[in-house]
């Protein structure tokens, strides 16, 4: 969805509603990174204090960011797509890298 005035208001009442309705997990999806308009962070920021359970982010993480956004308490996963099926040895090439920054 574009940008718009109200989207904050908006975004809060269907974050408060969604949380009225026992879910297990909200999943947002930011195709920015595909030239669509960025959600913004203070609508992430919106689902992560009203609802209560699982939020699920997506759109342009590398690991680099991911592990940001978990350490930060910003989400409780990650969702990766397009690079689990461009490079199948993903998992093992974030191990590595994981590995290389801690030593």
């Amino acid at each position: 969805m574009p940008l718009y005035d109200a989207m904050e208001e908006e975004y809060g009442y269907l974050a408060r509603e969604l949380a009225k309705r026992d879910l297990a997990y909200i999943h947002l999806v930011d195709h920015s990174s595909m030239g669509s308009p960025a959600v913004p962070d203070s609508i992430k920021e919106t689902f992560r204090k009203e609802f209560s359970g699982a939020l699920i982010l997506s759109g342009g993480y590398d690991a680099t960011r991911a592990e940001n956004y978990l350490a930060a308490g910003k989400c409780d996963l990650v969702a990766m797509g397009r690079p689990f099926i461009a490079n199948p040895d993903l998992v093992d090439r974030w191990k590595t890298f994981q590995s290389s920054m801690e030593n």
